[in-house]
């Protein structure tokens, strides 16, 4: 029997009937109906069905059903999800950004309301209705950031297909907090894994690799020997691919090439599952905090790694465009945040020289600072 053809395609579920012949359906979440899909797959004709079936999934709202009116929100999220610009986007962020957007669909006007975002005009979507949309996930600082952005680019392709005049979302304001997400390895943490986990280790590959390179967790599963030519390590990011490739071109670390040669690897992919497969970016996320458990570290991740050596380089002197060539961001602001967080810690560590200054704090005689400088 022939493996079922992959479709690359959300909310599809596949079913068989009692002679073993294979069904489709659209089911967009758990408890709605199930929608049959009776065009042959990778055909024009099944994309479209496809889009009348989740067109007229959206279109129920609870209980109720109800047409999706004309300038809707729910209409102008629709044809987004429709558009090619949508349809560019890697898998994980397509159906993470639906998400987003479909929980805001839902979400009533007023606590107390019946009606919801979906059938709101999009010309009264205004910084109110965005910042409401923002404050319902206040306790959960990343979601409301995360519906912001959503927004933003929502509407960014509103005002190119001429459905919108401006962005409101960009006028409401991204929660700050103490929190800098993923936690930050220190030098301490990586000294206690390597102890863990010995050279030769896939563990300590792992890591080897997450360090030397700077990588992404999406990144560091692709890597391979095809990857490194002359002396040097040169890849594609993962991230931003389809809109925005950033080329890294790294020399190779010989610290790095004595890991892998002590290490048994792949050809394609220098980590491999036991299967000796590729890992997939989750998959690998979770085996190396299982490795990090084992070294006593819970709080760290494979993301913290790549945050901790840009922290190393840059009170090691790194510049910003430096620290942007080798860890591949295009934005200034991200390398800038470590080299101020670096030249903070060097100033707080110069005032140890000035006793006198900490000593007597603002209350300071006219020539205190200069004396014990």
């Amino acid at each position: 029997m022939s493996a079922p053809m992959k479709i690359d395609l959300p909310h599809i579920l596949r079913d068989k009937d009692r002679h073993g012949n294979e069904r489709l359906y659209y089911r967009r979440r758990k408890g709605d109906k199930k929608i049959r899909l009776r065009e042959d797959p990778g055909t024009q004709a099944f994309l479209a069905e496809y889009d009348r079936a989740r067109a007229r999934s959206l279109k129920v709202s609870g209980p109720r059903a109800q047409p999706t009116l004309k300038g809707s929100f729910r209409e102008l999220c629709l044809d987004y999800f429709d558009s090619a610009e949508f349809r560019r986007l890697a898998k994980s962020t397509r159906k993470a950004r639906q998400r987003i957007l479909e929980s805001c669909l839902d979400e009533p006007i007023h606590p107390d309301a019946t009606v919801t975002y979906s059938d709101f005009p999009v010309h009264r979507l205004d910084v109110q209705a965005i910042t409401v949309l923002r404050d319902r996930k206040q306790s959960l600082r990343e979601a409301a950031n995360g519906r912001v952005k959503a927004l933003r680019v929502l509407f960014n392709w509103a005002i190119q297909k001429g459905r919108a005049q401006i962005n409101v979302a960009k006028q409401v304001e991204k929660f700050g907090g103490t929190s800098d997400g993923y936690h930050t390895w220190t030098e301490a943490e990586f000294a206690q894994y390597r102890a863990t986990h010995p050279i030769g280790t896939k563990p300590r590959l792992a890591f080897e690799l997450l360090y030397h390179v700077g990588c992404r967790r999406s990144d560091v599963v692709r890597l391979g020997r095809p990857h490194i030519s002359n002396g040097w390590i040169r890849f594609t990011s993962y991230k931003g691919r389809n809109r925005k490739p950033i080329k890294v071109e790294q020399p190779m670390s010989t610290k790095l090439e004595a890991v892998i040669a002590a290490s048994e690897t792949g050809d394609m992919t220098f980590l491999q599952t036991e299967y000796g497969r590729a890992f997939s970016a989750e998959g690998f996320g979770n085996r190396f905090k299982a490795w990090c458990e084992k070294a006593g570290l819970p709080h760290c991740s494979a993301h913290g790694v790549r945050k901790g050596r840009a922290t190393i380089e840059a009170e090691n002197g790194a510049t910003p465009h430096q620290l942007m060539a080798w860890f591949g961001w295009l934005d200034l602001k991200e390398a800038e945040t470590y080299t101020k967080k670096a030249e903070r810690r060097k100033l707080a560590a110069s005032m140890v020289e000035v006793p006198t200054f900490l000593e007597n704090g603002p209350h300071l005689e006219k020539g205190a600072m200069k004396s014990n400088g």
